[in-house]
């Protein structure tokens, strides 16, 4: 015999073929019809039924074509013609059949088709009793079906069965399938008997409202909160919201319709989900029931059937049942009496929602239903012979049986959570758990929205979505002040179907329930607080305990709140209830407030971890949380709980644990474990990688946050006060205006300024008498034209990685003997000198390419030149230089230039590339000192772009993918987040000041349309962080032996004492965490961030470390590049930039193509350097990227935030202080004889992290 439920929905009660009854079976109707007007509206779509005994479904078996012809009518919802076909033959016009029989060619395909949506085999449904104490879905609505049917027959004399049944299927008919307009070929909407949105739909609204208030008077729910887990493979289509992995908080309350106060009553059992550890705000709510289908498929049935049953008297609850034939069968199927538990009901959503894939290319309709995961027998079904007696267990008159006491439900879900062999207080116990399903359908016709509708599970099958586990009871005040809403979606995923044509509209359900619930929550605040009745009843409060809270509001612009505040402590017995901080002065949460707050509630154990939840207000009202101290009286114990960030509107509650770092596995609860997924999938949902599309000119540097293309766009944890005034400073810059730097910039950029040796004294005296740090300053505008100063600065400045010691000479230095004889002395050779190791070289190879661009574009717009902003600005130009460096010999041996080949492409006629030597060094202004002139420019220009700007950017990503795969307990985290700080916000105002094509920094470097971008990409690419190591570096570079032979080499010295120095506290913090190599492969969260930098952050270098040694590696170099190594070349921009000459930031003229044996002329040399404007505009750039003189005020080492509490790690960073301090005790002797100190890693002027 075929399924009844047909090919792919329920079996309308119309194309039950009726027969002839014998009046013993049946029972006379004796309502008249007005009678039942006043019940429920006969313009209700649901398929009517007429009274048909089991027999008369032998009826459909009349071969293959019967079958088929029946299930088209099944899917439609109008009679096949072999069934009923002379019963609607003169109702249907000529077009009504064309558009049926073009819709069955359709159906007929898609029932092909459709089981391929989930690209797997379609489970077998199992036969009755498969599962033992199982019947399967099939099979039991099958037999529902039949005993409403029965009942029916048994109620009314079978003309008016007849007449109701044909009534409602055409009606269905119609409604199902709108017309399509030959012309355009759009579907035309029904015309609505009663339009949504007016005054009837608005008295439905209405009427419901009250109906649920009235039903839900007595409300007594038990509810838990847990948490939910995507599954990691699901079966339905990519979308943005259920993610493989993701978790959320859960709220789970369980309750009854219509409520009672009384377990034992008949009822509806209800389930309501809540996404979310919040009273109202969450991503998603789901309201089901027992029932696998709704009793009404429209608003105005929905409100006459709640009518009815809010009565309370048998009779007219019976008609609402017998007028509504669809109501029997949902009924029947859908109340409970006395079942064993909540906990083995499966529930089921009584509307139909829309589904959009993340493509947004397909739509699809969509049901959920939630059953046990351990597959519990369902209990508390109505028997056979308790059905035709629904109506009375439904009124208020039924006395239930007092076997079972009146709130045994409750007690017994409670204390089945309660259970230790439930509670998953270990990691991978079961605890209480429940499968979230969904059921699926990529057709979108009016009938699907039909919540009575059944589809067929063979081809709609349900789907694993989610675990959801129940970890402790929901207190009683928590299920007082929670609510839920239908209409509370995650967007685009998940929508109410609509549009809404009338109140007999398929979508006019879930439209009404969500606008009777809005209207409801909007008229009754959230209540925070039970009373006492309630929160007796739920066993709530029976032993009381104190807790001290001690909050620490930062001192941060804006930080105090106006907004109330409420914490929810989580222990190893359960959690207490959100408790009001009761505020005693005006000042406890304001900025940089201290204040003590005392909360009583139940003791909970051992504390997990601590919720803090700032309400919303009209007006926002944002509040920087430090850090709190609990502290627990009835075990002694007090904890440190650091936070460090905002609570918005947006993110209104955080999950703060008790200082001390765990890994992932180390972890003694499942609960604990999901807090940490559920915090960084709320991160991962605030901070999105950015979208990389052609147009976009950052495209190929690292990631970034999407949208943040302006500083209001960063989250405020992600930026400090200063970072509003450096991003007002850039627009200033961007617009001209420099007063900032007025006094300073006087000095360089005056209309009188000349290139003498007179000037420079002047100006170097003038300098050392106003400003007492700028020894170094000076330093340099008195002897930069000198080759020792020349040298100092490639080893000893803000150029470091550069110089690196010969073996052989390259092939491309065209460099003879007879070239450089009287620099090396002695009829000493290069050959010899190299063996010696006392020649070394510094080349800007990847200068190359952009130096001949910039030639080519020069000569291209010959006689035209570029404007920027209005602005005519010449061409600039730069080089790819290498110069050869000897270590002279003597007592007090220097390094020094002795041959400076400039690029290969400026060579004269085509021949050998020019080299110049101390032999060029003729007249004031010799061909020595500009072709230095042109080392420094392109030095210039590859520090800026290289080491400064590269590293900056690379940081970002490292600090996004940390706050997005890494919870704040993480060891990594605690470690590295007091690193990374500001890095996304000052990035941001590089990207929209200073990185631009007519941002600041093309302004005033010689690579301007994109090839500054291309160079730093460039340089990004070549490093490898996993692989960074500044030992290794200054190895490559074959610089870490002859200290006689190169002496003062204090950048090398300082920076290997820093490196080794942060490498060994990294190792000894890590190895608190780490105990084997073994447990840095398994800390899945990290394997998570380094695939997510690699992924996103586009550091594709990245490899996964494998062992203790290169997790300790890497962590070190992200600490050195954002400590150490960034002061190395910002703290000296100013001293080495200031004075043009030193180190211009373009050359105006090409590099030159023949010798000038006089040398140049004054007016010469101002011709090929930048003018004043120019030079000045530099200077005021070099400020902003200047870290200033003064020590930092956060130095290396600091760690002034609480994040660490153990005391082996407070030994560790008092460890790694005592080696800094002893660092800057050696550094500053040192430099106490020196006449240019070497002070730029002195580690009090080394900030903790990127600073401007």
């Amino acid at each position: 015999m075929p399924d009844v439920v047909g090919d792919k929905g329920a079996l309308p009660y119309a194309f039950l073929k009726s027969s002839q009854h014998s009046t013993s079976n049946t029972s006379a109707f004796n309502a008249s019809e007005a009678e039942y007007s006043t019940i429920g509206s006969d313009t209700d779509r649901s398929p009517g039924f007429a009274g048909k005994s089991s027999d008369d479904r032998h009826s459909l078996e009349v071969g293959n074509d019967d079958v088929e012809v029946a299930q088209d009518a099944i899917t439609y919802g109008f009679s096949p013609k072999k069934l009923t076909d002379e019963a609607i033959e003169d109702e249907k016009t000529e077009s009504d059949r064309q558009e049926i029989n073009k819709g069955i060619k359709v159906e007929q395909k898609a029932t092909k088709t459709e089981a391929l949506l989930y690209e797997t085999k379609m489970p077998e449904i199992p036969s009755s009793g498969a599962i033992q104490g199982v019947v399967s879905p099939i099979q039991h609505h099958t037999d529902i079906r039949q005993n409403a049917v029965d009942i029916i027959s048994r109620e009314l004399n079978p003309e008016e069965s007849e007449r109701r049944t044909r009534q409602e299927a055409d009606l269905f008919q119609k409604l199902s399938l709108p017309k399509v307009d030959a012309v355009s070929g759009r579907r035309l909407p029904t015309a609505p008997i009663m339009p949504w949105g007016g005054p009837e739909a608005a008295a439905v609204v209405q009427s419901l409202r009250v109906n649920h208030d009235h039903l839900t008077r007595n409300r007594k729910p038990v509810g838990a909160v847990g948490f939910a887990v995507v599954n990691d493979e699901l079966r339905i289509p990519t979308n943005d919201f259920f993610v493989p992995g993701r978790k959320f908080d859960v709220r789970l309350e369980h309750s009854s319709f219509p409520a009672s106060r009384d377990d034992r009553r008949v009822n509806f059992k209800t389930m309501s989900i809540k996404l979310s550890d919040q009273d109202v705000d969450s991503p998603l709510d789901l309201v089901l029931r027992t029932g696998q289908i709704s009793p009404y498929c429209a608003a105005d049935g929905m409100d006459a059937y709640q009518t009815a049953l809010r009565t309370g008297k048998a009779k007219i609850i019976k008609d609402a049942l017998l007028s509504k034939p669809v109501c029997m069968e949902a009924t029947l199927d859908g109340v409970r009496y006395q079942p064993e538990s909540y906990y083995d009901q499966h529930y089921y959503s009584p509307v139909v929602y829309n589904f959009r894939s993340a493509d947004g290319a397909r739509k699809y309709l969509a049901r959920f239903r939630v059953i046990p995961k351990d597959e519990v027998p369902e209990t508390g079904r109505l028997q056979p012979d308790q059905m035709d007696n629904v109506a009375d267990f439904l009124s208020h008159d039924f006395v239930p049986s007092t076997e079972k006491t009146n709130n045994y439900l409750r007690e017994e879900y409670r204390q089945r959570l309660e259970q230790p062999s439930t509670r998953p207080s270990v990691v991978n116990s079961q605890g209480l758990r429940y499968d979230l399903q969904i059921q699926m359908s990529p057709s979108s016709d009016d009938k699907w929205y039909n919540p009575c509708l059944l589809w067929n599970e063979p081809y709609h099958p349900w789907l694993s979505l989610a675990t959801l586990t129940a970890v402790d009871p929901l207190p009683g005040p928590s299920l007082q002040s929670t609510q839920f809403s239908v209409g509370r979606l995650p967007a685009p995923t998940l929508g109410l179907p609509g549009p809404v044509s009338s109140v007999q509209d398929f979508n006019s359900v879930a439209e009404a329930l969500a606008q009777a619930t809005a209207a409801k929550q909007k008229a009754e605040p959230v209540p925070r607080k039970a009373n006492d009745a309630a929160a007796a009843e739920s066993g709530y409060g029976a032993k009381q305990a104190e807790y001290y809270l001690y909050c620490i509001t930062g001192d941060r612009l804006n930080a105090g709140t106006m907004s109330n505040v409420f914490v929810c402590i989580v222990g190893t017995k359960g959690r207490t209830a959100f408790q009001k901080l009761q505020p005693r002065y005006k000042t406890d949460f304001e900025r940089s407030g201290k204040a003590t707050f005392i909360v009583v509630d139940k003791p909970v154990g051992e504390l997990r971890y601590m919720k803090v939840l700032k309400e919303k207000q009209a007006t926002p009202s944002d509040w920087y949380l430090e850090y709190i101290v609990l502290s627990t009286p009835y075990n002694n114990k007090s904890y440190t709980l650091p936070c460090y960030r905002w609570l918005t509107d947006r993110i209104c509650t955080l999950t703060v644990r008790d200082g001390p770092g765990v890994l992932y596995l180390a972890e003694s609860s499942e609960d604990v474990q999901a807090q940490r997924s559920i915090e960084t999938s709320t991160r991962s949902e605030q901070l999105q990688w950015r979208i990389i599309h052609g147009e976009n000119p950052f495209s190929m540097l690292p990631g970034y946050l999407r949208g943040a293309d302006h500083l209001s766009a960063v989250p405020s944890d992600l930026q400090s006060d200063s970072m509003t005034a450096l991003e007002l400073q850039w627009r200033e810059h961007r617009a001209g205006k420099f007063s900032l730097f007025k006094t300073i910039l006087k000095f360089f950029t005056s209309r009188k300024a000349t290139i003498s040796v007179e000037f420079e004294k002047t100006l170097a005296d003038t300098i050392a008498d106003k400003y007492e740090n700028s020894k170094v300053m000076v330093h340099i505008i008195r002897h930069w034209r000198e080759d020792a100063e020349f040298g100092r600065q490639l080893i000893n400045g803000i150029s470091p990685l550069r110089i690196r010691r010969l073996e052989t000479m390259p092939s491309d230095l065209k460099v003879t003997n007879d070239m450089v004889k009287d620099s090396l002395g002695q009829d000493r050779t290069l050959e010899e000198e190299i063996r010696g190791g006392r020649i070394f070289m510094i080349s800007f190879p990847e200068l190359l390419e952009p130096s001949i661009i910039c030639l080519a574009e020069a000569d291209s717009n010959r006689g035209s030149s570029r404007k920027q902003k209005g602005k005519q600005l010449p061409p600039r130009f730069v080089c790819a230089p290498k110069v050869l460096l000897y270590s002279t010999r003597g007592d007090k041996p220097v390094i020094v230039p002795i041959a400076i080949q400039l690029s290969e492409a400026q060579t004269p006629n085509g021949g050998e590339p020019i080299v110049y030597t101390k032999h060029d060094d003729r007249g004031t202004y010799s061909d020595w000192m500009v072709a230095k002139m042109w080392v420094r420019a392109a030095a210039t220009n590859a520090l800026l772009l290289g080491p400064n700007l590269s590293f900056h950017l690379m940081m970002e990503p490292v600090s996004i993918a940390l706050l997005r795969n890494l919870p704040a307990v993480h060891p990594v985290h605690k470690l590295l987040v007091q690193h990374l700080k500001d890095i996304v916000a000052i990035n941001t105002v590089y990207r929209q000041h200073v990185l631009p094509n007519d941002g600041a920094l093309p302004e005033v470097l010689a690579l301007t349309k994109g090839l500054h971008l291309q160079y730093i990409a460039k340089v990004i690419n070549s490093v490898d962080l996993g692989q960074f190591d500044a030992e290794m570096i200054f190895r490559k570079l074959n610089l870490l032996t002859g200290d006689d032979i190169l002496p003062g080499f204090w950048l090398r010295d300082d920076s290997l004492r820093h490196w080794a120095a942060i490498k060994e506290f990294v190792q000894e913090f890590l190895s608190v965490y780490y105990k084997s190599d073994s447990a840095v492969v398994s800390d899945k969260e990290f394997a998570g961030f380094i695939a997510d930098l690699r992924e996103n952050g586009c550091l594709t270098s990245l490899t996964l470390p494998q062992s203790m040694e290169q997790l300790v590696q890497f962590v070190t170099a992200i600490v050195y590049i954002c400590t150490s190594h960034h002061a190395l070349v910002s703290r000296g921009l100013l001293d080495t930039f200031a004075y043009c000459p030193n180190s211009p930031s373009c050359m105006m003229k090409p590099p030159p193509t023949s010798r000038h044996p006089t040398g140049y002329t004054e007016q010469q040399m101002k011709e090929m350097l930048p003018n004043p404007d120019h030079v000045e505009r530099f200077i005021a750039f070099v400020m902003l990227l200047f870290g200033g003189y003064k020590p930092a005020e956060v130095a290396l080492g600091s760690y002034q935030e609480r994040y660490f509490t153990e005391e082996s790690c407070l030994v560790a960073i008092e460890k790694f202080r005592g080696r800094l301090r002893q660092i800057s005790e050696d550094i500053r002797l040192r430099n106490a004889n020196v006449e240019c100190p070497f002070e730029y890693l002195l580690p009090e002027n080394v900030h903790q992290y990127f600073t401007v």
